[in-house]
Order: structure tokens, then sequence, then C-alpha cells
């Protein structure tokens, strides 16, 4: 299998049309899990099957294993429905004064209507029942997930139907980008580039952490209605973590925090960034000195950035996560820095920036054309501080190297 990078730019490519390679891949993917069909609330399994980013988590999608798929909105949203890729779109109200009941039934009552229309009332019916990490909607002060009173809604409304834990499919699907996806991806990089270059021109003596990361978040927010390579990016955000000296060393916890300390001559400063456009995510890490860099600074940025390159040197079809993570693992062992690299190599990124498989020691995943994958090797030392280069890259067939989709986003260690 070669999967062609030529046709992946921007410029070009109709986001309204639908993304058949990816509808034929999940459609493969049901009917090989025993599905007749997926019920869908997840903001990002509905975007990835109807080309439609909810606004919040009172929509649903119906996906069969054959046929096309249904969208049920909730009133007001209409307008953000106009590109879907169905014209079976269903408006409902989310919540009536006229009786107590909340979205969940509304909806399943909808669901119902359009199982039964197509035959589906006794169907084998997949939902998400094993999601543990969520993408986000468009607007994030809250997010509803199904639960098990959106289940009990659906089974009271279609009492003859078989509900069945449909996670594996969706999972399995979305591992393999299309090429659509890919565009979208390098548009997410795109924008967090910008956020990472107004992050690293506010890296000053003085400046906070949290001055450095508001600076980071708002150039990313502000791409919000640009056109970047011909589309135009209707929704942008990015999340920044800031450390600065020796809080840079807790950079490989699994929470980072902004902190008011300010920055001094001679501080690394990391810039951990997970960002979206349009439902599509990037996860990136840059770090800059205030000033110059001094020797041990070098020694340590070259040695990460040397591993980096060795991970994606191996990082081709055929290979498996483990490898890849070996390659960036034993380099940085044999420099005697491995207890410093106390964290996997990567993770997949795609509807969210911490999606499987992941480039774990034990993980025999094997790489498949179209995966996309962060590469985030690390040193980091208590009382000195921690370095992290963190990129995305897509496996690419034909024997072709993995294009770095992050290659956007400078790495250059001086800074202010």
């Amino acid at each position: 299998m070669t999967f062609e990078l030529t046709a992946l730019g921007m410029g070009g490519v109709a986001y309204r049309e639908p993304d058949e390679e990816r509808l034929a891949r999940l459609r493969a993917q049901t009917a090989a899990s025993g599905l007749d069909a997926l019920v869908l609330r997840l903001p990002e399994n509905i975007l990835y099957t109807t080309g439609f980013w909810p606004i919040n988590g009172l929509c649903a999608a119906l996906f069969p294993a054959s046929g096309k798929a249904a969208l049920v909105i909730a009133r007001g949203e209409e307008p953000f429905a106009d590109g879907a890729w169905t014209d079976d779109i269903r408006t409902y109200i989310a919540l009536s004064l006229d009786r107590l009941v909340g979205p969940d039934d509304n909806l399943a009552t909808e669901l119902a209507a359009i199982c039964r229309e197509r035959g589906l009332e006794r169907a084998v019916l997949g939902y998400e029942g094993s999601f543990d990490l969520l993408g986000a909607p468009h607007w994030e002060g809250e997010m509803r997930v199904p639960s098990g009173a959106s289940l009990a809604a659906l089974e009271r409304a279609l009492p003859q139907a078989d509900f069945r834990d449909g996670t594996g499919a969706l999972r399995t699907a979305r591992i393999v980008k299309s090429v659509q996806e890919i565009a979208a991806l390098r548009i997410a990089n795109q924008v967090a580039a910008r956020g990472l270059a107004a992050g690293r021109d506010a890296i000053r003596p003085g400046a906070t952490e949290m001055d450095v990361a508001q600076a980071v978040e708002w150039g990313i927010y502000r791409c919000s209605g640009e056109r970047i390579d011909g589309r135009r990016v209707e929704r942008a955000r990015g999340f920044a973590s800031v450390m600065s000296g020796p809080n840079t060393a807790k950079a490989c916890l699994h929470f980072n925090l902004s902190t008011p300390r300010r920055l001094q001559p001679g501080d690394l400063v990391t810039i951990e960034l997970g960002a979206y456009a349009d439902g599509y995510w990037t996860d990136l890490t840059r770090v800059h000195t205030v000033g110059a860099p001094d020797g041990r600074q070098r020694e340590i940025y070259q040695l990460v950035r040397e591993a980096q390159l060795a991970a994606i040197n191996v990082a081709h079809p055929g290979a498996t996560c483990a490898q890849v993570d070996k390659a960036a693992r034993d380099l940085i062992a044999r420099a005697g820095h491995g207890a410093a690299f106390p964290h996997v190599l990567g993770h997949g990124t795609g509807l969210q920036y911490h999606e499987p498989p992941v480039l774990h020691p034990a993980n025999n995943h094997v790489l498949e054309p179209g995966e996309v994958y962060t590469i985030e090797p690390g040193i980091y030392c208590d009382g000195w501080g921690g370095i992290r280069l963190e990129d995305l890259i897509v496996i690419c067939g034909g024997g072709q190297p993995p294009e770095v989709l992050s290659e956007c986003a400078p790495r250059d260690l001086g800074a202010g």
C-alpha cells in the first residue's frame, strides 16, 4: 500500500465533499464488528462520520454499515450544519418547557424514529461505551458524554434493538488518517506554529510563564476566521503550558502548569501546546532560552533532537511502535541519561490530541501508511531543568520517509 502525499495540500481540497476514504474504512470496521449501525453522541465521532462539528454535546448521528448517515441536531445549530455530508438532517428541541425531560430522551426519540424508518428497530447497534478521553466540541465550557442515562434512554426508545459497545470499530477506523484528515492536520499545525511564534516573541526577562502562555493562546485564537492555505479556519483554540528555569524539569509530568514565575536570563523555557483547528488537533513542544543558551543547554538540546530524528528515521510501515520508541530511548540511554527519559515516546493524534496507538516500549502495533504520531523524547534533571522536543509526523508508504507535519514551527533554541 502506498500513501500519496502529492494531493494533500490544502489548496483545492473540497472540505465540503464527503471524505469517502474514511467513511469506507469505518463502514468496513462496523460490519466486521457485527454491527448494523453506530449511534454516535461524541462530537469527534459526529465530525468523523458527517463532516459536522457540533457546538456541544446536544447532537447525535446514526451511521449505518451501509447507506448514508443521519444527523440529529439541536434547534439553533442549523446554520453550522450547512456543510454536513448528509441530507438527512433532523432538528429537535433539546430542552422543552412543556415537560421536564432532558436532551437524552429527546435525542433517543429522534434516533428511534430514524431507526424505524430504516428498518433498524431490531438491529445490532453500536454505541460509544469505552471512550475515556474525549475530543472537544466548539464550546468547551461543558461537554456531554454518552452515559448510562443516555444508553437507558435509547433502550427505552428501541426496546427490541441489541446495543453493543462499538468503540473498537471507531478506534480502529480512526487510526489511519485519510488524505482529507491529513490536510486538516497540516492546517492545525500551521495554526499552532503561529501561536508558538507569538510565545517565542514574548520570552524576555521579567515576563511570567503565564504571560508567555497567554501570548501563545492568543496567537492561535486569532486564527479563527482566517484563510490558511486556501481554507477558512472556522474555529481555532490552543492550550499552552509554559514552564521556566527549574520548573522545566517537571515537564515530564502528565500535567504542566504555567505559574507567575518571572523569566530570568539564562532560563530554559518549555512551551507545551495542544491546539486544534476545526476539530483536528496537534500536540507540540518547543524549548527556548532567555538569551543565548549555554554549553550544557546546547548539548542536551542536541541530544534530544538526535533522539527525535533517530525515531523518525525508524518510523516506516512495518516497524512497530516499540521499535520507534527504542530508537530514541537507546540513544538517550547510551549518552547516560536513560533514567531522565521517564515517559513514552509519543502517541496518535487526530480528533483527539491523545489517541491510540501509543509509542510504548511494549506496544507491538505495526505502523501503517496514514497513521499520525507525536515524537517527543525528553531529558529532565531536577535542579537544572528539562528539554523536550515534540513534533507530529505522518507515516508514508512507497518508500517515502515520514512527513513532519509540524516543520512549520521553528526549533531554534535561543529566544528573548
